[in-house]
């Protein structure tokens, strides 16, 4: 049991082949070697990274942590970041914990994992968060952040709307609307 983990792994470093990935990442989550896949979330290799994202989300208590995701989340690794975001769409739970990373990204102005529609979705996901909330609230009224950060947004709070909006919400988009830039040529 303990080398089937690292060999499974090690063929996912090979020409990428989706029936591969699939069966090797249902191997990986029932072989339950939790300390291996840890491991692989810092691997070099995109597939490896994502296959440990998707197996241990497989694992009940399998360890996996929001801070394991945001690692991933902004990575220039297409595989990696869409397991990331995949895996994070389905933890509402980490909105908290995932909003200071994402905080720091995205109002230095770093283009949002996954483009507009993966950003949406990935803060679909979290807004019963109030600090997810906030967030929101923020990306729309600072000044280096993204068009195509803004309008993720803006899908993601006109999807998912909490039954009670926050206070927050009404300034941003005011502020968005009335500020001279909101008229201009998107990015």
């Amino acid at each position: 049991h303990t080398a089937a983990a690292p060999a499974i792994l090690r063929t996912l470093e090979g020409p990428d082949d989706e029936s591969l990935r699939m069966a090797a990442t249902a191997a990986l989550a029932d072989l339950r070697d939790t300390s291996t896949l840890r491991k692989a979330l810092s691997h070099a290799n995109p597939r490896v990274q994502a296959a440990a994202l998707h197996a241990l989300e497989q694992i009940p208590s399998g360890g996996l942590r929001a801070e394991d995701v945001g690692a991933v989340l902004f990575s220039d690794r297409p595989e990696a970041r869409d397991a990331a975001l995949w895996v994070a769409q389905r933890h509402a739970d980490w909105g908290d914990a995932l909003a200071g990373s994402l905080r720091q990204r995205l109002l230095a102005g770093t283009p949002p994992p996954g483009g507009r529609d993966g950003l949406s979705s990935l803060l679909g996901g979290l807004m019963s968060s109030p600090a997810v909330q906030a967030l929101s609230a923020n990306v729309l009224t600072a000044a280096q952040v993204r068009w195509e950060t803004r309008l993720g947004v803006l899908s993601a709070m006109a999807q998912h709307t909490p039954k009670n909006p926050p206070e927050s919400w009404s300034r941003a988009l005011t502020f968005l609307l009335a500020a001279p830039s909101a008229s201009a040529t998107p990015e």
